[in-house]
């Protein structure tokens, strides 16, 4: 069947033939047969990728980093929640998946569209026809108290700054608390997409980049950047004879994984009338409540009827507690 996508959607058929030669290959990296069927059913001039040797290997040795940590999250959390950004024809539930987790798949109608044509039906898989930056999509996300992790691989390198921005801002505005593992582009490869082996064939174009992941963070400072991955610490052991030589060369300027970690602060609001109480008790009580709050990631606000001498001396005596906190104590909030 002839297939017909606007310009970034026609992207995903350059990780799915990837995915589905390395299936026909002697020593497959992935063996993805999902992708190797799929493409046989595809009317579509897949020659152009046949060349581009190094987003072969680039590609699937981001797959392959991305399947294992994506792995290590399910192994954690083995009931948890994952929602796949842009996902395109992408195959991943079916090489992760443990039986028990919940996945959502998100994209433009057009392409969701698309994926009906060759995935069956699964009870544990949702497919929302959705764009990434329109929050709706969000609402359609049932959590029920499992963790969530959030991936997207070959999307945000497409999008302009302030898109990655308004995109960041949804997820931080609609979720509690997540893990997200992003595939970022090198920020040096931006501009040469009409020298790129893949894409020079094709509309697309590449709009943002980033150096060590930290320009996601600058983006929506509510995120915390707790790994980076350079994809090309897996693609050297696939890399064959004289290909190896561009191993310095490909960790400059191969794509690399930000994983960023959320969580919403959460509030305790309190009134204390200090008239009623006696020293002890209020030390011992507030020494409690900033050590539950440090514990669970919670912010105390506190109103009372406080003496302003006695607002100091509270002060002093609980900031030896407060080292054991993630915050400061000062003006009555925490």
């Amino acid at each position: 069947m002839k297939i017909k996508l606007n310009n970034i959607s026609e992207t995903m058929l350059i990780t799915l033939y990837m995915r589905a030669t390395d299936a026909k290959s002697e020593k497959p990296i992935l063996n993805d047969k999902k992708s190797e069927e799929i493409i046989s059913q595809i009317d579509y001039d897949f020659s152009k990728f046949k060349s581009a040797w190094a987003s072969y290997y680039g590609v699937l040795s981001r797959a392959k980093v991305m399947d294992n940590e994506v792995k290590k999250f399910i192994t954690k959390y083995p009931d948890c929640v994952i929602v796949s950004i842009g996902c395109g024809l992408d195959t991943r539930f079916l090489r992760i998946d443990n039986g028990k987790i919940r996945w959502y798949n998100l994209d433009l109608p057009e392409v969701i569209e698309k994926r009906k044509l060759f995935f069956e039906p699964n009870e544990r898989v949702t497919d929302i026809a959705k764009s990434a930056f329109d929050s709706a999509w969000t609402k359609d996300i049932k959590l029920e108290g499992k963790k969530l992790l959030i991936i997207s691989e070959g999307v945000l390198m497409y999008f302009e700054e302030q898109q990655i921005k308004q995109f960041l801002e949804i997820l931080t505005d609609n979720f509690d608390s997540f893990e997200a593992q992003f595939d970022l582009l090198y920020k040096g490869t931006v501009k040469m997409s009409k020298k790129h082996d893949t894409l020079k064939n094709m509309k697309a174009k590449f709009s943002w980049g980033v150096k060590d992941g930290s320009e996601v963070v600058k983006l929506n400072p509510k995120l915390k950047q707790t790994g980076l991955i350079n994809f090309t610490d897996e693609m050297k052991h696939h890399l064959p004879g004289w290909k190896k030589l561009f191993i310095p060369f490909f960790y400059i300027f191969n794509n690399r994984l930000g994983i960023y970690t959320f969580e919403k602060n959460k509030f305790i609001f309190l009134f204390i009338s200090f008239s009623k109480m006696n020293g002890g008790i209020i030390m011992k009580e507030l020494k409690y409540l900033l050590s539950l709050s440090g514990k669970h990631k919670m912010k105390l606000i506190f109103f009372s009827n406080i003496q302003y001498n006695w607002y100091d001396i509270v002060c002093c005596a609980l900031s030896s507690c407060v080292s054991d906190c993630s915050g400061a104590f000062f003006k009555g909030e925490y």
